[in-house]
């Protein structure tokens, strides 16, 4: 839990030198919020993202959608912890919460997201005292943490804090040079349609489907809305498979376009979300399809990321293809009571739209 009063910097293990009597540690409170919109501003100027922060209203509507408006968030402040130098906030590390499915069981999960030192105080071992504050706070609150898209400082840290690297999420391209038709994805017994309501069908589905996948983040009908159809960033289509009016799946996507390297502002077609029976092929084929058919007229390549084991042959009878992913899944157990299987990545279940990677 939070203390009254924030942590300062004992000086005599300050990597930071003569700054240390001036150094505090405390968790984000709300009442901070326009300082807090003040530091995104500094802190992302010289980053690729930096046009997310150009708009303050905007920032602060989604800053509060994702830490504050989030069904699964815990009680109390949000999970966003800052560092101060003479009183400004130089330094954050957020933790956007997520409900995690371990077998039969929930727990409380976050991912950690969006560790960032203003430009003057970096290398001078902020980011370490940061953590450090962070997770030890957490223990009272959450059962396991997460992380994606690390780089290589963010993952050294993480890994030197307990972090567990569970590989890569695999990462599947289609270019999208082939023709699309309805005929495509359409079969005798599946029924394709888009839809922008998640009702109880979804519930029941989610239910359903996730008593055959070992560790997943929830996705039931309240996760989804507030996900995909209330997010303050992204449009998203939302494409369902039905059978004798079952739901059979369902797959999220939208259009983006590609931020860094070498083909850095080309249009792309992203499944953010796809969710169906890792051994109906059938359905989950056609589901992809579907996606490729909605997305191809603005669209150079698709791009579905997903770690799940299962999944290669439905990816591949879609036409997908595995390439080289840059993007590690770590995983931080606080709850000694989990179950051993989430240290292996063979019984996880990510998508590209469970953590924030799918924001940029």
């Amino acid at each position: 839990m939070a203390k009254d009063k924030p942590d300062t910097i004992d000086s005599s293990q300050d990597t930071a030198g003569s700054i240390s009597s001036e150094v505090s540690f405390e968790r984000l409170s709300l009442k901070d919020e326009e300082d807090y919109i003040d530091f995104l501003a500094d802190a992302y100027r010289d980053q690729f993202n930096f046009y997310k922060y150009a708009d303050r209203s905007l920032v602060k509507n989604c800053w509060r959608w994702e830490y504050i408006d989030n069904p699964a968030v815990p009680v109390g402040d949000p999970l966003i912890w800052i560092c101060r130098f003479k009183k400004k906030i130089i330094a954050q590390i957020c933790f956007m919460p997520s409900i995690v499915k371990v077998k039969d069981k929930t727990y409380k999960g976050g991912w950690c997201q969006d560790f960032i030192i203003l430009p003057q105080f970096r290398n001078m071992g902020m980011g370490h005292f940061l953590i450090r504050y962070a997770l030890k706070e957490l223990a009272g609150c959450m059962d396991i943490l997460m992380a994606s898209g690390t780089n290589a400082a963010s993952y050294a840290l993480l890994k030197n804090y307990g972090f567990i690297n569970l590989g890569f999420i695999d990462r599947n391209i289609r270019p999208a040079l082939f023709e699309f038709s309805r005929s495509v994805y359409k079969t005798d017994r599946i029924e394709i349609s888009e839809e922008n309501v998640f009702n109880y069908e979804f519930d029941r589905f989610w239910f359903d489907v996730s008593k055959k996948i070992s560790c997943i983040i929830k996705r039931d009908a309240k996760m989804l809305e507030w996900r995909f159809i209330k997010n303050p960033y992204l449009c998203y289509k939302v494409i369902t498979a039905r059978c004798e009016g079952a739901l059979k799946g369902y797959v999220i996507c939208r259009q983006g376009r590609l931020a860094r390297g070498g083909l850095a502002g080309l249009n792309i077609g992203i499944i953010s979300d796809i969710l169906v029976d890792p051994h109906d092929k059938t359905t989950g084929v056609a589901l992809l399809r579907a996606a490729f058919y909605h997305l191809k007229k603005k669209s150079i390549i698709f791009r579905c990321d997903v770690l799940c084991k299962e999944m290669g042959p439905i990816l591949k009878a879609a036409g997908l293809i595995n390439i080289r992913s840059s993007s590690r899944f770590l995983i931080y157990p606080i709850n000694g009571d989990i179950d051993e299987i989430v240290k292996d990545s063979d019984t996880w279940y990510v998508t590209y739209g469970d953590s924030d990677m799918d924001f940029y």
